[in-house]
């Protein structure tokens, strides 16, 4: 997948069956801007777009989503309040995130990233169901994206 973000663009992104991506042809693909969420991405078509209510001390979360019978790419960011982060730094929220994301499954592989400056994490589960799930995690100031 082609994914290109601006210098202040962040992205938390999170694709089931990332890998196969690598069989998609970019040369057609969609390009797909939220100057609310902050970021640009390509897509092979365009995505539907929801936003759920707030809930755990997060403001409403945003999703983008497009599913095809072998892949779906998920986008979703939220902006929390301070109590959600605690003492906790960027680095051990990433882990957190990646250990609930992953409960049940087996890590393939799992590694720190940085994106516009902004810590993240990049990982890939591989569920009980077979399914394989490669995500990308950004801490953005308050945002999270996923």
């Amino acid at each position: 997948m082609a994914l290109r973000l601006p210098r202040r663009g962040i992205l938390w992104l999170s694709m089931g069956l990332m890998l196969a991506s690598a069989t998609a042809r970019a040369e057609g693909w969609i390009e797909y801007r939220s100057s609310e969420g902050r970021y640009r991405l390509e897509l092979p078509d365009y995505p539907a777009t929801s936003v759920r209510p707030p809930k755990g001390g997060s403001s409403a979360s945003t999703e983008v989503m497009l599913a095809r019978p072998e892949i779906a790419f998920l986008l979703e960011y939220a902006d929390y309040s301070e109590e959600v982060f605690g003492n906790r730094t960027p680095q051990q929220l990433l882990a957190q995130l990646r250990d609930a994301s992953g409960a049940g499954g087996k890590l393939r592989s799992d590694w720190a990233i940085m994106v516009a400056s902004f810590p993240g994490r990049e990982y890939v589960v591989q569920l009980q169901s077979g399914v394989v799930l490669g995500t990308r995690v950004v801490v953005a100031d308050r945002r999270v994206y996923q």
